[in-house]
């Protein structure tokens, strides 16, 4: 990849609006749960995976690492959950499914207490820490990783600013 110039992505709030080009946010911060004071809070279908019939979740630790853009991958059969644990927030590159252009290319921080589902065909690649490692899951199809991952470049390799 010719690295003719360098772009700065800025990374954005995660607000359900804003991030609907690529998914849905899962968050509590608009539902009123189904509670038993002093026992749990239960939050009900906040997001749907009707379409997958299995299901896999997987575990990924991220360390801090150059915050650059140099690829993308995407699966057209799924969606995709990316659910960060233990409280550390994690920053996703993103370009809406279609090609990946150089205005087509966002950077969302997801903080611990959220989750996010790229729609089908979402660009996405290894999310981004600043903690010591942050630790998430992902959910999507079984088998996705062996038959349903394609990978696109940007246009140039971009910076991740914060």
């Amino acid at each position: 990849m010719e690295n003719r110039h360098m772009k700065k992505i800025k990374v954005q709030v995660l607000d359900p609006k804003s991030f609907e080009p690529f998914g849905v946010v899962i968050s509590t911060d608009n539902f009123e749960p189904d509670r038993v004071p002093g026992a749990f809070d239960w939050y009900g279908e906040l997001a749907d995976f009707n379409d997958i019939d299995h299901a896999t979740f997987n575990l990924m630790t991220v360390y801090p690492r150059e915050v650059k853009i140099e690829k993308f991958e995407c699966h057209v059969k799924t969606r995709e959950a990316v659910i960060p644990l233990g409280g550390k927030g994690v920053i996703i590159p993103l370009s809406p499914p279609g090609e990946v252009t150089e205005d087509s290319i966002a950077a969302f921080y997801v903080p611990g207490n959220k989750a996010v589902v790229f729609h089908p065909g979402t660009w996405h690649y290894v999310p981004f820490t600043f903690e010591d490692s942050a630790n998430f899951i992902t959910a999507y199809r079984r088998d996705t990783s062996k038959d349903d991952v394609q990978y696109a470049e940007p246009p140039y390799p971009m910076e991740i600013e914060i």
